[in-house]
């Protein structure tokens, strides 16, 4: 579909298996759905820690926020570990979330739960973000299914549409 938005899929660093949820999010939003995906990688970003919000914020945060700016919606893969790139990302960015759709992916078994995806979800709801419910699971045998689903509910979510809107 050419009426679809912008959209980030966001890493936590250089672990191979969240690497290739991300690929292959990537992958099915473009050649599948035709949404345009940027991959963003924050292992590579270098983000600090948030130590003090009263400190000027980063270069490396200064250097992301366009990239985050730019996307309507997200897609964030979450790592079975504490995932303490994407939490900064969250706190750093703050009011950029509001209003934004993110949805969640996992390379682990049962990523529903994840401490880590729990500890995510808490700090978009305090971003005021939108959360999608569904969360992909890489090793789920439905995943391309599942997949689809949300990146359809992503986007309705960011055009400011309803799923049942777009069917019709």
């Amino acid at each position: 579909m050419d009426d679809w938005p912008r959209m980030a899929i966001i890493v936590d660093g250089p672990d191979p298996a969240g690497r290739a949820v991300a690929d292959w999010l990537a992958d099915l939003a473009c050649h599948r759905h035709g949404i345009e995906a940027d991959l963003l990688d924050l292992g590579a970003a270098g983000l600090p820690e948030v130590a003090d919000r009263h400190v000027p914020t980063p270069p490396a945060v200064r250097d992301l926020a366009p990239w985050l700016a730019v996307a309507a919606g997200f897609v964030v893969v979450v790592p079975p570990r504490s995932p303490a790139s994407l939490e900064n990302a969250v706190v750093w960015w703050g009011p950029g979330w509001r209003g934004k759709p993110v949805a969640f992916a996992s390379p682990a078994p049962n990523p529903d739960r994840l401490p880590a995806l729990r500890r995510l979800r808490d700090l978009f709801t305090a971003a005021h973000a939108v959360l999608v419910d569904e969360v992909v699971g890489f090793r789920d045998p439905r995943r391309e299914e599942r997949a689809a689903r949300v990146l359809d509910e992503l986007a309705a979510l960011a055009t400011g549409s309803s799923t049942q809107q777009r069917k019709e």
